[in-house]
C-alpha cells in the first residue's frame, strides 16, 4: 500500500517562537507515541496508558526495512493489545534523487511516498524495490550510496533518524491533521542519561513552530534512570522485545540501579551505528537467520564503499558471517 505525498519536502522559513502551554494538557485531541520496540519507547507508552487511562493511543513506528529487527512488529502488536485501546501505524519513507546536489556535495532527495507497513490489523508489509524506479531509496544502506556518497551517519550528522524517522513522522503528522485535531500531542522515549547530545533536551517543545497548528511534543520519562525504565515494562507484564536477549543482556542486568547504561544494548536497527560490536557478534550467534543479512548487507557496503558503517570500526573484520 503507497502513500503518494501531496507535496514536494521543501525547508520551511523561520518563524517566531510559538510559547508553550503552562502545564501539559489533560485532553489533547489525539494521543501520538514515537515507538520502536526499545524499552525507552515502551515505557514511554505506558506512562501515557497511565495518564490516560481510557483515551485511545497511536503506536507509531518508522519501519526501517533490512535493518528493523523481525521481532519487532509482534513486540509492538503485543504491547498494543496489552495496553489496550491502540492503534498500531508503521510506515517507511521512500526517498528519491531530484537531480540537485547540496551544499555539502551530497545527491539531493525527495521524501517521495510513505507506505504504509502496518495499520491496526491489517499488515501490508515493506516497500520492495521492484516496484520502483533505480532513483529510489528504501533503505539506509542504498540512502548511504546513492545520497550520501557512501558516507554512514555519525554522532553529530545522524541522518538515519532525521531522514528516516523524524521526518516521516513529521510529514505523517501534518498529512494527517483532520484526524489528530486541534491539539495534538506526540510523545517520545529520548532521556537526558542516554548521552551527551540529549542530555540538553527539553522535557516539551512544539514540533513545528508554527502559529496556525502546531503538535506539542513532550518526552515524559526524560529525567528516568535505566532500570526505571526496564521495570517499568516488567511491572506491566508487557514482553520486553527479544532482541535484547539476543545481544546477551538479562533483565536482572538491565534493572540494576549501579550499572552504566553506556555499556548496555541499543535496539531500533538491528545493526545500529553506536551498538557495540560484541552486541552484534553475540546477537549474530544466537540468531544468526535474523542477524546474518543485516551484518552481510553492512559488509558489503563497507567492500564498495571503503566507510566503516559503524562508529566504533568496520564489521568486516570483526564479524565472520556467512
Amino acid at each position: 500500500m503507497l502513500h503518494q505525498l501531496s507535496f514536494i519536502e521543501q525547508a520551511e522559513p523561520p518563524r517566531p517562537p510559538v510559547m508553550l502551554p503552562a502545564a501539559l494538557p489533560d485532553d489533547p485531541t489525539a494521543i501520538v507515541v514515537s515507538v520502536s520496540g526499545g524499552l525507552d519507547s515502551v515505557a514511554c507508552a505506558i506512562w501515557a496508558r497511565q495518564r490516560w487511562p481510557d483515551r485511545p493511543l497511536i503506536l507509531w513506528h518508522a519501519h526501517l526495512a533490512e535493518m528493523d529487527w523481525q521481532q519487532t512488529d509482534d513486540q509492538l502488536r503485543d504491547m498494543a493489545e496489552i495496553l489496550g485501546n491502540c492503534r498500531l501505524i508503521s510506515v517507511q519513507a521512500i526517498y528519491a534523487l531530484n537531480g540537485e546536489i547540496t551544499p555539502s556535495g551530497a545527491n539531493g532527495t525527495t521524501l517521495r511516498e510513505l507506505h504504509v507497513v502496518r495499520d491496526g490489523d491489517h499488515w501490508f508489509g515493506p516497500a520492495r524495490a521492484e516496484a520502483y524506479s533505480d532513483n529510489t531509496i528504501l533503505t539506509l544502506l542504498d540512502f548511504a550510496r546513492k545520497a550520501r556518497n557512501g558516507q554512514p551517519p555519525t554522532s553529530k550528522l545522524r541522518w538515519c533518524t532525521s531522514y528516516f524517522k523524524a521526518r516521516a513522522c513529521d510529514v505523517w503528522l501534518r498529512e494527517n491533521r483532520d484526524m489528530l485535531g486541534d491539539r495534538p500531542l506526540l510523545l517520545s522515549g529520548e532521556r537526558h542519561a542516554e548521552s551527551p547530545s540529549r542530555s540538553k533536551l527539553p522535557q516539551a517543545a512544539w514540533r513545528f513552530g508554527t502559529k496556525s497548528w502546531d503538535v506539542l511534543w513532550y518526552r515524559p520519562i526524560i529525567d528516568w534512570p535505566w532500570h526505571q525504565v526496564v521495570q517499568s515494562s516488567v511491572d506491566a507484564g508487557i514482553p520486553i522485545h527479544p532482541g535484547y536477549e539476543l545481544q546477551g543482556e538479562t533483565i536482572a542486568a538491565m534493572c540494576d540501579p549501579t550499572r552504566d547504561e553506556r555499556g548496555r544494548a541499543r535496539l531500533s536497527c538491528i545493526c545500529c551505528i553506536f551498538s557495540h560490536q560484541q552486541h552484534i557478534a553475540t546477537a549474530l550467534r544466537n540468531t544468526p537467520a535474523v542477524v546474518g543479512p543485516a551484518v552481510r548487507a553492512i559488509q558489503q557496503y563497507e567492500i564498495e564503499t571503503g566507510y566503516s558503517w559503524q562508529q566504533r570500526g568496520m564489521l568486516l573484520p570483526a564479524l565472520n558471517v556467512r
